[in-house]
């Protein structure tokens, strides 16, 4: 009896390229890259672990690695006949972004509460003000008032390291709150049950 081929299911996510998984790795591996392996072997390591997914070629690696450079979001430096990589501020920031797409909101059940998130930025940091609500509106935020923006989702921890790496978290407040006046609106938004229902 013929079997039927079995399909093959890869857990690597839509529109995830070979840059994002060097910055992914770098960025988890900081300072920790165990003496003789190189980020093409984590990363080769990486995919095996997925599910039957063939790992990058090298060629493919390369590539990507003078993309990211000449992007400025890694840092190459020969010392001898050793070639040392390391994440610059820009592509820490890009890599925390593409973490936090994929971390943020993963839905679980609402506990009740809001997240608040409030800011005051001075005039002279208008771009600052732009990121900051470009962030949020990424995020799936709700806009409250002109700089107060709610979610009934927990930031994950990608969130506050983008937010204390971009310099923007001196400018901000997070509040969580039990209650809101007037939610109607909020629940039916985030598609959420009203309490006690």
């Amino acid at each position: 009896m013929k079997q039927k081929p079995v399909k093959i299911r890869y857990r690597i996510p839509k529109n995830y390229s070979v840059r994002h998984a060097i910055l992914d790795i770098l960025l988890d591996i900081g300072e920790n890259l165990p003496l003789f392996e190189t980020p093409y072997m984590r990363m080769k390591k990486s995919w095996r672990r997925l599910r039957g997914a063939p790992p990058p070629e090298r060629w493919r690696y390369n590539r990507a690695m003078r993309y990211l450079e000449r992007a400025g979001q890694v840092g190459l430096t020969k010392k001898g006949d050793k070639l040392f990589v390391e994440l610059t501020r820009k592509g820490k920031l890009n890599a925390l972004l593409g973490k936090l797409a994929r971390d943020f909101p993963k839905r679980k059940e609402w506990d009740r509460k809001w997240r608040i998130m409030i800011w005051d930025i001075p005039e002279d940091s208008r771009s600052q003000r732009n990121s900051i609500r470009w962030f949020v509106r990424n995020l799936g935020f709700y806009q409250l008032q002109q700089s107060v923006f709610i979610t009934p989702h927990t930031l994950p921890y990608s969130a506050v390291q983008y937010l204390e790496e971009s310099g923007l978290i001196k400018y901000i407040r997070l509040m969580r709150v039990d209650q809101m006046d007037n939610q109607n609106l909020l629940l039916k938004h985030f598609d959420l049950k009203a309490p006690g229902s």
